[in-house]
């Protein structure tokens, strides 16, 4: 017979909660606990980890490094704000706020900023009084300071909603591991019963055909056939029919 699905380990579970905030991580247990049955083993360990989750110092929670393959370009401000500006200086303020927004601010060198705006350092003297107009605290820029706090919060939420979402699935999991191994423990244990008593019937059966049997005695060997089926008797003959017969064919 197949037996359930093993749940996993305690210790494999606690490996992937680690990726989750210190809270989602508490949340889960608890829910997890009240899942299990007073009294069982997985119970018990539950309680173990979580009672060591809530007595270790919180860690530093390391922020996660963002991808921005993309950038907000507001056409219509862009081009209110840089109408006096050349090609070349276009060029240039576009490449400044390209590794602005992928690396969160400049450096304060002219040598590194005219590579990122790739142009000869000359060029670079003439353009960088126009260009740091559009920034301020020497190369902070306050839109795009604006755009990158904005996505942060909105990976953080999302980051949040996937959290949730992930205990959600694992309490559902749960729950269908404890009924699929309820509903295990419930058929072997109907199936016993029912094994035992089609045993008995099957004895009873046997014990009454052995009666009948005893009762009406065992068949005439001179009755049967070849091949241990038995003849069927034969119609008895009276004297007088046996003397008209026995006339009539002499």
């Amino acid at each position: 017979m197949k037996q359930g699905p093993k749940l996993p380990p305690v210790a494999i579970m606690a490996n992937r909660r680690k990726p989750l905030a210190r809270s989602h991580r508490i949340a889960h247990l608890r829910a997890l606990i009240q899942q299990q049955p007073i009294g069982s083993a997985r119970r018990e360990e539950l309680v173990a980890l979580l009672r060591d989750e809530m007595s270790a110092p919180p860690r530093r929670e390391v922020p996660r490094k963002m991808n921005r393959p993309w950038m907000p370009l507001y056409v219509g401000d862009y081009l209110g704000d840089t109408g006096h500006l050349t090609t070349t200086q276009h060029g240039a303020y576009l490449l400044l706020m390209m590794h602005y927004w992928r690396k969160g601010e400049l450096p304060d060198d002219d040598r590194q900023l005219c590579k990122i705006a790739k142009l000869p350092l000359k060029t670079w003297n003439e353009y960088r009084a126009t260009l740091q107009d559009f920034f301020h605290d020497g190369w902070k820029h306050k839109r795009i300071d604006a755009e990158l706090e904005r996505m942060m919060r909105v990976s953080a939420k999302r980051a949040i909603a996937g959290q949730k979402g992930g205990i959600g699935s694992a309490l559902a999991r749960m729950k269908l591991e404890n009924a699929s191994l309820s509903r295990h423990a419930s058929s072997r244990a109907i199936a016993e019963p029912l094994s035992s008593a089609a045993a008995a019937c099957a004895d009873r059966s046997h014990s009454r055909k052995s009666l009948l049997k005893s009762e009406t005695g065992a068949a005439d060997p001179l009755t049967q056939q070849p091949g241990g089926r038995a003849e069927k008797p034969g119609i008895a003959v009276s004297s007088e029919l046996a003397a008209y017969v026995a006339s009539r064919t002499a």
